[in-house]
């Protein structure tokens, strides 16, 4: 008697005659949709001359979970492609190449999520404005709205960050720029976070015209619409803490030199001088929290 076959060796053996029998029932291009639409691993039975741009764009459209990058080959990721992406979700917007951000591309974003309007660059402000069909009244309640969240957004993230590199300020003057590493988040710095490339270059002893190129090319290339007014901000405020570090700075003048950058009508009571909870002496407890 024959050894008994395993599943998987059953499957193997039975995959040939699977695949043939799902080519054979595919014989249109709208058959193809109508299948990887049900199911996503049916794109490996679909044949080679069905998988066209509208193809892949129903593919994306129905299953939204899997990578465009592994699924979609790069020469159908098109304007096209992405614009009809976004027209289904607006969340797809966010990974949008920019070289397609156009102003249509915008204002179908924003007919959809009001608070892109905030990325739109200064540019393309008023034709996103007119092609999404916006109101003046309702594009001035709507900046109000999204204006007062990211100025309260700001806030906590100005007084987080002052936190932090004030604490690595005294941590450098007191165990050593080489100490810093073991502070460094590894999982933002993998991400590309400013603050720990800052940190790491610092570390490294780079000279201080390539780290500020660093940050100025950042700034240059990430601050061009309303957000990233706040953005730039943060992003000068990392740069100067960086710096501080560096050469092992006090920490108080550290503290000054970053406040400072912090436009006064944005300055949250914590980070007023002389207030009882200014950061330096809230320091401790924001630590314990």
């Amino acid at each position: 008697m024959g050894d008994i076959l395993s599943e998987e060796e059953i499957d193997a053996m039975l995959k040939p005659i699977k695949e043939s029998r799902a080519e054979e029932e595919i014989k249109t291009e709208a058959q193809a949709i109508e299948a990887i639409k049900k199911k996503s691993y049916a794109l490996q039975y679909v044949p080679e001359k069905f998988k066209t741009e509208k193809f892949y764009i129903e593919l994306a459209k129905s299953h939204k979970c899997f990578f465009i990058d592994q699924l979609v080959p790069e020469r159908f990721r098109t304007a096209k492609f992405w614009f009809e992406m976004v027209k289904k979700d607006a969340s797809w917007f966010m990974e949008v190449p920019e070289e397609f951000k156009t102003a249509d591309m915008y204002a179908e974003a924003v007919k959809k999520e009001n608070w892109i309007l905030m990325l739109v660059p200064e540019n393309l402000l008023e034709q996103v404005v007119d092609i999404a069909g916006i109101e003046q009244e309702k594009r001035y309640k709507y900046e109000s709205v999204l204006e007062k969240g990211m100025k309260e957004v700001f806030e906590q993230e100005a007084e987080r960050i002052c936190l932090r590199l004030i604490k690595l300020c005294e941590n450098a003057r007191r165990e050593g720029i080489l100490a810093l590493e073991n502070y460094i988040d590894k999982e933002k710095l993998l991400e590309k976070n400013i603050l720990e490339i800052g940190m790491q270059m610092a570390i490294e002893a780079r000279e201080k015209v390539e780290i500020e190129a660093y940050f100025d090319d950042w700034i240059e290339a990430n601050c061009n619409n309303s957000v990233a007014y706040y953005e730039k901000i943060l992003a000068s405020i990392i740069k100067t803490g960086v710096l501080a570090m560096q050469i092992g700075e006090n920490p108080m003048i550290a503290e000054y030199k970053m406040t400072v950058l912090i436009p006064r009508d944005l300055i949250p009571d914590s980070l007023w001088p002389g207030k009882k909870g200014y950061f330096r002496n809230s320091k401790k407890e924001v630590e314990n929290a």
